[in-house]
């Protein structure tokens, strides 16, 4: 066998190969990857489009029997009212063929009286005279016709002969009501109509039609039951209603007439119009018939390709293909599993700072831990840096500013400071503001300033200046102000030409083989970005050999709150007396991220138990006794029931001690969206992985004080 590793076809051992590169390889090679992509590309869309017309269809199907519904409940719902509005019709026809007159009213109202109505009135000349009953009802005697409230829709029903409902409005009895009032004419001899008064009847609401009501809810639907407000106002108005889905403008609705009024009942699923669970069961079905076809073609492919390279290339050996090969898969592993690295990236940070505070280290040890605790952390920074850019390059970063207090004498080297010292680096900082309170997205800005000095800090030879400020500037908006950031050094510099691409992704003057200095071109590029999405300016001056100088302008609004309103809480302490001997739940289905926090928290005096997922986690609180864990820390991403279904389930518990408990999200999810998903599911805080230790310490030492 040869230094390659390759064996001549006689078994002996052959010559070293003269390695060509196959004819058309970069071609198969885009072959390989294009022909799966484009399968993916278009089974995703094909998929998609599959899911899509399920869906529409479904909610079609839905909408149908929804409006079918709506009718059939509506005039359920119609013949309710009418039945109660049929009273008084009946007075009517008493008084007329008794010329006007009807004896023993309460008897006959009595006999009409039904559970969903409040009262029966009768106001001859549009005055009532008679109400039954008359307890709790003696308020209700009065002058219909010149009434403010009721005087103009009663002479609409006088004058235009036509039933009029009022409503609905309180009863003094509880509940609401709508009034209903029948003029009745009496014909005179001479064959003219003479205006005799009003039956009335007053209906509870929505009692007359509590049946409808309840076959609504029990088929899981929400309404609404609107009215018009009076014949010449038809603005709709709401009777009654069950939810706010109702009023959603893709409701099914059915509009009907009583009377003077129209009606309308809108209804809508309380569960959607269609069922998300099957959308996504088909879509996850389809993608893995796109991705087994997409799989078995790039295998044909590859084999296809290794054969002819096989046939092309038998000097090359065995070995040389199994190196191509194995370069091919390194390929693939790298660009799949990226995106995975922050995980283990939490075990080897943690660990190694778990190993700094042993006691008994040696020199070369400790030396050892640092440098990986450095490299760990260059790491996370790059995988930051990659992932910031490719959202901010799709547009998924958004600005979240708020108010905030600008402390000038907060240090703004806390992240470099062993870096500034092993260096030798004089760092000085001067921040002279006016308006300390300010709306702004300060982690955003904070990126800014930091990206800036992280550059500085890498380009300044050991024993240099660095040296920045943050000043206020006049504005020329009132109730803004203009902030100037600048970040100044003494460093390697830069030439004209390469300032022209500055900012562009992944630009570096030099790479890291000729200046040592580790970087991915990066930092700057995002600043741009950030200082953009801003609407700020960035300006650099640099020399080569002399150093350089970033100047950041932006404009904010100065918040209306001053003093102590904004001010951060001062940190105590007195933290670990403050966590010592507190009870924690852990949720972490990761063995090694799970050990690296246990080990944390009980460095900080908390008793930790461990839930290996979002299920078991609620389980076991469920079966403790209310008051034992003091806190939940949960991971996001974990089997069977992740984080935030685990965090809604909690905070749904019966138990007001159990569902109130503090949860605090520790994941390796760490973008603004992920965070908004925490808190809307409950949680109380949100922390990144990998794990920072002061960071955990602080937001739990806040959590037990509060």
């Amino acid at each position: 066998m040869d230094r390659h590793g390759a064996f001549s076809s006689q078994g002996t051992p052959a010559e070293d190969p003269v390695i060509h590169e196959p004819a058309g390889w970069g071609k198969s090679i885009k072959k390989q990857i294009t022909l799966p992509l484009f399968i993916v590309l278009i089974g995703t869309v094909i998929t998609i489009m599959a899911v899509v017309m399920y869906k529409n269809y479904e909610e079609a199907i839905t909408r149908s029997k929804l409006e079918l519904d709506a009718m059939t409940y509506a005039e359920h719902m119609k013949a309710d009212i009418t039945n109660g509005i049929s009273v008084t019709n009946a007075l009517e026809e008493i008084i007329v063929s008794n010329d006007g007159y009807i004896n023993r009213f309460p008897k006959v109202a009595r006999d009409l009286m039904t559970d969903v109505i409040q009262s029966i009135q009768i106001a001859p000349g549009g005055v009532v005279k008679e109400i039954y009953p008359t307890e709790g009802n003696e308020a209700g005697k009065i002058d219909l016709i010149n009434d403010k409230d009721r005087g103009e829709i009663s002479r609409y029903a006088r004058d235009n002969h036509v039933m009029t409902m009022q409503g609905p409005f309180s009863l003094k009895q509880g509940g609401d009501g709508i009034a209903v009032r029948n003029p009745v004419y009496l014909e005179q001899a001479d064959g003219n109509e003479v205006f005799w008064g009003f039956t009335i009847v007053i209906i509870r609401v929505p009692d007359i039609f509590s049946e409808v009501v309840s076959s609504l809810t029990d088929f899981g639907y929400d309404f609404r039951l609107l009215k018009t407000v009076s014949p010449w106002d038809m603005t709709f108005e709401e009777v009654s209603g069950s939810g706010e889905a109702a009023q959603a403008a893709d409701a099914a609705a059915y509009v009907f007439e009583i009377g003077d009024s129209q009606w309308k009942l809108e209804v809508s699923p309380k569960s959607g119009w269609y069922n998300r669970l099957d959308l996504l069961l088909l879509f996850g079905a389809g993608m893995i018939v796109v991705l087994l076809i997409a799989g078995f073609e790039y295998v044909l492919l590859v084999q296809s390709d290794y054969r002819e390279t096989v046939k092309n290339n038998e000097k090359l050996g065995n070995a040389l293909l199994a190196a191509q090969t194995a370069n091919i898969a390194k390929t693939y592993f790298l660009n799949n599993m990226s995106h995975d690295l922050r995980t283990p990236l939490n075990a080897i940070l943690g660990y190694a700072r778990l190993l700094e505070q042993e006691e008994g280290l040696t020199s070369k040890v400790d030396s050892c831990l640092r440098k990986i605790e450095d490299s760990g952390e260059h790491l996370l920074s790059i995988l930051n840096n990659m992932l910031d850019m490719a959202r901010m390059e799709s547009g998924e970063v958004t600005l979240n500013e708020a108010e905030y207090f600008i402390d000038p004498n907060v240090p703004l080297t806390d992240k470099f400071a062993g870096t500034i010292q092993k260096k030798n680096i004089y760092f000085t900082q001067d921040i002279e503001i006016k308006h300390q309170y300010v709306v702004i997205d300060h982690e955003k800005v904070g990126q800014i300033y930091i990206n800036l000095i992280e550059n500085a800090v890498k380009y300044t030879p050991e024993g240099g200046k660095i040296h920045v400020e943050i000043r206020e500037l006049p504005s020329e908006k009132d109730g803004y102000a203009v902030y100037q950031i600048t970040v100044s050094d003494n460093g390697i510099g830069m030439s004209e030409e390469f300032q022209k691409h500055l900012f562009e992704s992944f630009s570096r003057e030099r790479n890291t083989t000729e200046s040592k200095v580790i970087g991915t071109g990066l930092g700057l590029a995002i600043v741009k970005k950030l200082t953009d999405m801003m609407d700020g300016t960035i300006e650099v001056e640099s020399r080569p050999g002399e150093g350089s100088t970033f100047r950041v302008l932006l404009t904010q609004r100065i918040a209306e709150r001053t003093g102590e309103q904004m001010k951060p809480e001062q940190k105590s302490e007195d933290i670990p007396e403050i966590l010592s001997g507190k009870r924690a739940l852990l949720a972490e289905d990761n063995d090694l991220n799970a050990e690296i926090a246990m080990a944390v928290l009980e460095d900080m005096g908390i008793q930790t138990e461990r839930a290996e997922d979002g299920a078991v986690c609620v389980e076991m609180l469920q079966k403790a006794e209310a008051g034992y864990y003091d806190f939940i820390i949960m991971d996001i991403q974990m089997p069977n029931m992740d984080g935030y279904e685990a965090a809604r389930k909690i905070r749904e518990m019966p138990d007001s001690a159990k569902s109130g408990i503090p949860i605090v999200a520790l994941t390796a999810n760490t973008f603004e969206e992920d965070k908004k998903k925490a808190f809307e599911a409950g949680m109380n805080g949100h922390l990144a992985k990998p794990l920072d230790v002061s960071k955990l310490e602080e937001m739990l030492s806040s959590i037990v004080r509060a």
